[in-house]
């Protein structure tokens, strides 16, 4: 669970970077899966090292998706949890503006020989 609204955002975009790359290059991992059951058909040995980098590339490759799935639920829950602390803070940010931009115009910051 992100304790923060920044910390929501800044998951929330990590995880949107992460998902795009495992997408790219996913159909690489499913060529290797396809090229090893190849091999595996046809009965050629292989050294036992790249049998285990296959094995572990293969438990990475669930670990992955299943951590993508963990994050994705998580935030999913988070964002009906913030939408209303970012309209909040959307609201704020719009009063400050306002009040900022009526400021600017006032004759005493427009005039400089006036003293404040």
């Amino acid at each position: 669970m992100v304790a923060g609204i920044e910390d929501f955002i800044e998951q929330k975009n990590n995880f949107n970077i992460i998902s795009i790359e495992y997408e790219d290059k996913k159909p690489l991992i499913e060529l290797l899966y396809e090229f090893f059951a190849l091999i595996t058909d046809n009965n050629i040995n292989l050294p036992n090292d790249d049998k285990d980098q296959f094995n572990k590339l293969s438990i990475y490759t669930a670990d992955l998706s299943n951590a993508l799935q963990n994050v994705e639920l998580a935030t999913n829950k988070n964002t009906d949890r913030f939408i209303k602390t970012l309209q909040e803070r959307v609201v704020k940010l719009q009063n400050e503006t306002v009040a900022a931009q009526e400021e600017i115009v006032q004759e005493k910051f427009l005039n400089p020989t006036e003293k404040i």
